[in-house]
């Protein structure tokens, strides 16, 4: 890839140090939030070898597709169905996902008769309980598009890891090509964390969602009223 100078830049100039890379774009506000951070990032550990390299995707992203990236995620506002739509036909076979803003079926309804997704990312949470994620399993299997969940807040790993499950046992059959995202974090908070094996998740042993935080949590962290 060229940086902004023109100037041809491959990875293994940077062989030896710890590579951290940004995609961003100027149409992501939250992207051009981060990059004063990465500055600092840049300024404070660049003597320690890191190198924080920012990759535009406004025009780039097909440049992206020798490099067989899984997909590009939420590229515009989740909310913009007819966006996410035409950002799809332009990518011309680099998959987009989006879907844990999606607040209901009925927009992942839309996003799919739209042909607007080839990945869908529900999410535990965000829409209204575990029978409108089974709604949302039965639309993806209807249309062959694959759920790949979101996860990595507090909680959403230990519930949504029944979602992938419930895809796998009575909906698609297949676990190909897909994944749900993992952060190991506050899930000794929990008191049937999950668990991760070879890069894969544990059934659990226990009944429910895996969302009950234990007693020693609740009264550490109730917020107290004045």
């Amino acid at each position: 890839m060229k940086d902004v100078n023109g100037t041809d830049v491959k990875l293994s100039d940077y062989k030896g140090k710890v590579i951290l890379l940004d995609f961003w774009a100027t149409w992501c506000g939250p992207c051009k939030f981060e990059i004063p951070g990465f500055v600092q990032l840049q300024e404070k550990y660049g003597k320690h070898g890191l190198q924080v390299i920012g990759i535009s995707v406004d025009d780039t992203v097909k440049q992206l597709q020798p490099y067989d990236i899984a997909w590009i995620e939420e590229p515009t506002s989740p909310d913009d169905l007819v966006g996410h739509a035409a950002i799809r036909k332009g990518l011309n076979g680099v998959p987009v996902a989006t879907g844990e803003h999606t607040a209901n079926r009925v927009m992942f309804k839309q996003l799919l008769q739209l042909e607007a997704i080839d990945v869908m990312q529900i999410d535990a949470a965000r829409v209204a309980g575990v029978n409108e994620n089974l709604a949302n399993l039965l639309l993806a299997a209807k249309f062959g598009v694959r759920v790949c969940p979101h996860a990595g807040g507090v909680g959403l790993c230990e519930a949504v890891q029944h979602l992938s499950m419930i895809d796998f046992i009575a909906v698609s059959g297949t676990w190909d090509n897909r994944f749900v995202e993992f952060v190991d974090h506050l899930h000794e908070h929990f008191v049937d964390p999950v668990r991760i094996e070879h890069g894969r998740y544990v059934a659990p042993l226990a009944p429910g969602a895996g969302t009950e935080m234990t007693t020693d949590a609740l009264e550490r962290y109730r917020f107290q009223a004045n």
